[in-house]
Formats: structure tokens, sequence, C-alpha cells
């Protein structure tokens, strides 16, 4: 939100912000609904061929798997055949099921996929560490009985996606 305000007071500058959700922020672009993406998203080859991007990494963020303490689930491969909770859309999505064989279940986004987790529907939810479960779990008394499972899943840099007009450099 800074980085959008401040563009916004730019000269000549006409900023509009449009909420977004992880199953449709490329799709916004693709669409030309905006022009400039603004959010926790990590570049990964398949990304970058169906958009463009500002290679300005403002930090490197991976999948991590939170789980309740008491599961006895410690590693990546113990989640083989069990359902996982993620975001539809994920990047996440495809390592989770190729390389450690997990049952995913998509849900919008983590505010939905979160609470399934808590409701027993899975047994880890994989979403991105630092701007969410970290925070979550320092913060919130009810996430103390849960831990997350680490190396970070597929990690690369988040950065800004862009829609180049035709005709204009990006």
């Amino acid at each position: 939100m800074d980085l959008a305000n401040d563009i916004a007071k730019r000269p000549c500058a006409k900023v509009q912000l449009v909420s977004v959700q992880p199953t449709t922020r490329v799709q916004f672009l693709q669409q030309c609904k905006v022009d400039i993406l603004i959010a926790n998203m990590e570049y990964n080859r398949q990304r970058g061929e169906i958009r463009d991007h500002v290679p300005t990494p403002y930090y490197r963020v991976g999948g991590t798997a939170i789980i309740p303490k008491s599961s006895g689930i410690t590693k990546w491969e113990d989640l083989r055949g069990k359902p996982v909770c993620i975001s539809q859309g994920s990047s996440y999505i495809r390592p989770v099921v190729e390389k450690y064989g997990a049952l995913p279940r998509a849900f919008p986004g983590a505010s939905q996929s979160l609470p399934a987790l808590r409701g027993g529907s899975c047994v880890a939810a994989v979403h991105d560490a630092a701007p969410l479960l970290y925070p979550l779990q320092q913060r919130d008394p009810e996430w103390r009985d849960y831990r997350t499972i680490q190396p970070a899943l597929e990690p690369a840099s988040s950065d800004f996606a862009i829609h180049a007009l035709a005709g204009e450099a990006a």
C-alpha cells in the first residue's frame, strides 16, 4: 500500500487501487484490468512466461507448511497421501503434489484455508511464511500449538508484476 500511495503522489500519475485475490491477480494483468501488481507474489519461470516483471525483489519468500505440534509430521515427506490446505492458484500446489505426494485442498485464500486446517479438514496448510504464518504464530495465541516445517518450499524472490501497454517500454 505504501508503494502504491507513493506512486499516486507522482505528477501525472493516476492510481486506482484494485483488490485482487491469489486466484485472479495474474488474470487481471493479462486482461488489462490492472497495469501494475504490487503483491506478495514470488517470481518463477512459469509466471515469467506469462507476464513481465520488474526484477527488483524486495524479499525472498517460500512456501511453509503449518501443522499442529501434535500431528507427528516433522518433514515435507510426511505429507504424502495426506490432505493439505492451500490457496487456489498457489505456485506451491505443483511441488506439494509432485515432490511430496500431498493431496491439495484448494481454497480461495488463506482466510479460508487456515480455518479449514484448524477445523481438521487438512493435516497442514501451505502458505508464505514471512508475511503470513510467522506473524500469525507470534501474535495469535490460538496458533501457539502449531509449528512450521522447514526448509521453505520453492524459495524465490518476490517482485512487482507489470502489464506493458502496447508501444510502451516496461
